[in-house]
């Protein structure tokens, strides 16, 4: 055993410190990263998710090392989405066939772009994201139990869109 510890340990150390060569790619924003982020476009009939969304795109943006946040018209980068759907529908039912909870699903088409050479980094025409939400005869409890589950659906979507964007490098 002790000799297993002599020969193990000295050979870890060495690891460790030479490290194994893996870094994590998309780490850091590329130099001078300004990211413009406008109103997120919403062709649903469900009023005000744009701005829901939009916000928390940008809160969890801030959040990224290196990433400036800058108003329309001043950023090197461009992140811009188009709110598609918004589809709330049964997803359980009671014995009495009467729902219970619905399903929210919003999808979104986002796009990221180099303004200064127009080029599309990358682009998703179908980010789907949905969160499910109790409902009943509280017409009033069903409504907040919704907007709940678009700020979930919110969260949920801004920290896909922020890995992906890290990812990008």
């Amino acid at each position: 055993m002790e000799r297993l510890f002599k020969t193990i340990l000295p050979a870890l150390a060495m690891l460790a410190a030479l490290g194994c060569g893996y870094t994590f790619q998309g780490a850091r924003a590329p130099e001078g990263a300004s990211l413009e982020i406008p109103v997120f476009i919403n062709k649903t009939v469900e009023t005000g998710i744009e701005t829901i969304f939009t916000e928390q795109l940008i809160s969890e943006m801030r959040k990224t090392p290196g990433w400036k946040i800058v108003e329309p018209g001043q950023g090197r980068y461009l992140l811009k989405a188009t709110i598609l759907s918004f589809i709330s529908e049964p997803h359980a039912v009671s014995v009495r066939k009467l729902a219970v909870e619905h399903r929210a699903t919003m999808v979104l088409d986002v796009s990221f772009v180099e303004k200064s050479t127009g080029k599309e980094l990358w682009r998703d025409k179908n980010l789907r994201t949905f969160a499910d939400y109790p409902v009943g005869s509280d017409v009033l409890a069903a409504e907040r139990a919704k907007r709940e589950a678009i700020a979930r659906i919110a969260l949920e979507t801004a920290s896909r869109i922020r890995t992906r964007v890290q990812d990008t490098w």
